[in-house]
Parts: C-alpha cells; sequence; structure tokens
C-alpha cells in the first residue's frame, strides 16, 4: 500500500496514483499476493469467499483516459473508447458503472448516428466540476458549444440520463436580463464567471439590480428560478454604488464578494479603517450596520503594518486569513517567508487577531522538513488531486485558493502551490541534526501568544 507502488509517472513529468477502490479491486483479485494477506490481516472481512469481477485488457483504456482521470471516467470517454475499439458504446458504459462511475444511458442506434460521435466532450461539463448532474452553467455552456438554447441543452443531457437543476427550463430562458444576472459583473460578452452551486454573495445581487433597475428581490427570485441559491440579507429597495462598494472586498464593487455566510476577515476591517481614516470601531459599526457578521475584536492595537500580513499573501493567491477556520500550513510558512519574518512572529501576530492556526513549531527545521515542504514535492501532490470545483490545489477539506484582495497580477500554475525558498532565521537547520517534533496541529484552543 506504499506511495510508491500507487503512483506511476507520465509524459510531461506528471503523476497519477491509483484510486483506492481500484486499487483495492486489484488486490482482492490476487488473493495469494503478499499485499492481499496483509490486507486480510488488517480487515478479516475481505477474507470471506467472494467473486471479484475479472480484469479486461479493455479496462485500460476505460480507466486510464485522461491524465489525472485514473478511476473516474468522464461521460465522453465511453464514446471515445466505442471508436477505437469498434464496438458498441453500450459495453463500455455498462462497463464503467463497475467502478463507480455514475450511470449513463446510451441512447438507441438511430438517435446516435443523428447527433454524431465525433465531439461528446459536451457530456463532461458537468463532470467537471465534480457533479454528476448539470446546473444552469453547464446549460449555458452546451448551449454555446452546440449551438442551441439552454432549454435544449438540457433535453439532450436528459437523454443520456444526466439530471438537471431546475427540472423545468422554459423555451427562450434565461433572456438577456437574466443572463447578465447570472454572470459575474453582468459581463455576458466574456463569460467571466456564471455562478454554479455555490451561494450567490449578496454583493452580486445588489450589482445585479443597480445595473438592471431591478429590485433586489426581484433578483433575487429570479437567480433562485434557476436552481442557485442566494446568501440570506437584508437589501435596501433601490441600492447605489456606494452600498455595492461596501458588499466587495476591494471596495471597488466587484468580484470578490463579501460572504454573508461567515464572519468577516480581520484583514477587511483593518482595510476599510485604512481606506476611511477610521478607527476600528467606526469601521467594525458600518459593516454591523450592512447585516454582516464580525470577527473578534483584536487583543492588540492594530497597525497599517499588519494589512499585508492579514491579507494572506505569499506568492501564491491564498485567501485572507480568517478566525473560523485554520490556514492550511503550507500558506503559513509561504506568507513567512514573502514577508521576512520567522514563522513564531507570523504565529503570534495571527493569534491576536484570533487567527488559530493548530500549528506547533518544531525546535528547528530538518532535512524532512525541507522535502516535506519544498516546492517541488508540493506541486506533485497537488496534480494528484482531480481539479474539482471547491476542491483546493495541494489538499482536500481546505478552502480553495481564491485572488487575494491585494493581488497585482496573476501568476503562472506553476507557482499556485507556494512554499518558502528560505528558511526564517529562528528555524534554520542546525549542524547537530538532532530530532525534533515535526508540525502538527495543536487541540482548538482560544488564541495564544507562541512561546
Amino acid at each position: 500500500m506504499a506511495p510508491d507502488h500507487r503512483t506511476a509517472h507520465i509524459a510531461g513529468g506528471f503523476h497519477y496514483s491509483i484510486p483506492d477502490h481500484l486499487l483495492l479491486w486489484r488486490t482482492l483479485a490476487h488473493e495469494g499476493s503478499h499485499l492481499a494477506l496483509e490486507l486480510t490481516q488488517l480487515v478479516p472481512e475481505l477474507g470471506e469467499p467472494r467473486q471479484v469481477v475479472l480484469a479486461r485488457p479493455s479496462d485500460v483504456e476505460l480507466l486510464g483516459g485522461k491524465p489525472f482521470g485514473l478511476g473516474y471516467p468522464a461521460p465522453s470517454d465511453v464514446f471515445g473508447i466505442s471508436r477505437r475499439l469498434g464496438c458498441e458504446p453500450s459495453g463500455p458504459a455498462a462497463r464503467r458503472r463497475l467502478f463507480g462511475a455514475p450511470e449513463l444511458v446510451i441512447p438507441d442506434s438511430s438517435s446516435l448516428q443523428e447527433s454524431g460521435l465525433s465531439d461528446m466532450d459536451w457530456l463532461d461539463t458537468p463532470h467537471r466540476h465534480g457533479r454528476s448532474y448539470a446546473v444552469i452553467g453547464d446549460l449555458l455552456g452546451v448551449g454555446q458549444k452546440l449551438g442551441i438554447s439552454a432549454a435544449e441543452a438540457a433535453v439532450r443531457l436528459r437523454h443520456y440520463g444526466i439530471s438537471v437543476v431546475p427540472e423545468e427550463l422554459p423555451e427562450g430562458a434565461p433572456d438577456e436580463v437574466d443572463l447578465q444576472l447570472l454572470h459575474g459583473d453582468g459581463d455576458t460578452v466574456q463569460g467571466r464567471i456564471i455562478w454554479h452551486d455555490s451561494p450567490v454573495p449578496p454583493g452580486h445581487v445588489a450589482q445585479a439590480a443597480l445595473r438592471t433597475g431591478l429590485d433586489p428581490r426581484e433578483v433575487q427570485y429570479r437567480i433562485e428560478q434557476y436552481g442557485l441559491k442566494v446568501q440570506p440579507f437584508d437589501f435596501p429597495d433601490w441600492p447605489d454604488q456606494t452600498y455595492v462598494n461596501w458588499l466587495s472586498e476591494g471596495h471597488d464593487g466587484q468580484w470578490p464578494w463579501l460572504d454573508a455566510d461567515r464572519p468577516l476577515t480581520p484583514w477587511q476591517i483593518l482595510a476599510a479603517q485604512i481606506r476611511m481614516g477610521w478607527s476600528a470601531d467606526d469601521a467594525r459599526a458600518a459593516y454591523g450596520c450592512l447585516g454582516f457578521e464580525l470577527p473578534p475584536r483584536p487583543t492588540c492595537r492594530s497597525s497599517p503594518d499588519d494589512l499585508q500580513l492579514l491579507a494572506g499573501r505569499g506568492e501564491a493567491f491564498w485567501a485572507p486569513f480568517r478566525t473560523d477556520r485554520a490556514p492550511e500550513f503550507h500558506q503559513l510558512i509561504d506568507v513567512s517567508a514573502h514577508l521576512g519574518l520567522s514563522i513564531r512572529t507570523l504565529l503570534n501576530r495571527l493569534a491576536a487577531y484570533w487567527v488559530k492556526t493548530e500549528m506547533v513549531l518544531p525546535q528547528r527545521a530538518t532535512e524532512l522538513d525541507r522535502e516535506l515542504f519544498s516546492r517541488d514535492d508540493l506541486s506533485r501532490l497537488s496534480s494528484l488531486e482531480p481539479l474539482h470545483e471547491g476542491t483546493p490545489l495541494g489538499g482536500t477539506g481546505s478552502p480553495p485558493m481564491t485572488r487575494s484582495p491585494s493581488s497585482a497580477s496573476s501568476l503562472p500554475p506553476e507557482t499556485w502551490v507556494g512554499a518558502p525558498r528560505n528558511w526564517p532565521p529562528d528555524s534554520a537547520p542546525t549542524d547537530s541534526g538532532s530530532p525534533t517534533t515535526t508540525y502538527r496541529r495543536a487541540s482548538p484552543t482560544a488564541p495564544h501568544s507562541v512561546s
């Protein structure tokens, strides 16, 4: 089960990992192997008599697919395999269900000939976002690719067994006004952002109301008709530009928007203080009157020097530090190196703003630490994860990297996952090479100084 037996190198320097369910299947198929015996000792139930599906040579085609797609076949893979193997698509479709893929309905031969099989990638639109169902953003994308309406796109997807939300979509919908509501910043030409399945923040609703002249409640109603959720918020009847500005992170009336379902970040409060020349109480009162949840008051005197620190910006597009969730260790190390601070100094300052990092520092860095947090290794690890919506680069169960409010320009993909190039002075390795404590999560407690 060691990682070196589960990964393989492919062209371009990337790696892929065998998913657990496929590894278990092949282990059980070779019941006399050392690995199967070891696994049975750990889980005795696996030693019970059972019939395991035999592997076929064509499984390499079905499971290999595109890079990073091993074990997660996309719907269009069925038709590509049928062309390469000279078989009907129904065979690969039935086989892929054995590997945990959602059921794909294959229409009759006449329907397939009418639609053509040369380019079926449009079927993968929901799959690319980690969903088995399509939402309005998918329908617009499929419709644009095939030159049909969103309603016709919904019919085609359902024809192949892919469910669609909402269940009913009138012909001709969305109209020009609704298209503005469904695109970020109302930009329907460039297609900058189409809201998929995340709750729509209040800033988007207020901006759309200002652009279209609709009441915010009418905007919310129209958006919800397309199966999307809107974060609850108390809007004025007619928002103006100043109001919309206050709902955005950069105070510019554009995305990224502030979330109404979690506390504001300490960075947001401090940025308002500096921008408006206000006290902390005035800035907190302004956001509180709007209806946002406020972070705890810092236990230290705020300083303009903390603005860059709280933004959490390193060499990657990290989001500002939050008080309701611990940041990734990679972000802490990246930010400390970017600002030229020791990690200990960074943790102490963040603790004063009630950012719970849950990091316990080692006495000094070791060669293992250098290897664990090296840039090349982190980039390799990030490539193992499917790039699904809501899934971050470099780990699971953590927030995706978003644009920092202080970002000035885009970075190339190889810099998305950040790590320090130089260790802070108080973490530098020594010649003694003595064993040290490794980085680990601490038990959740109230913010405290790191001694």
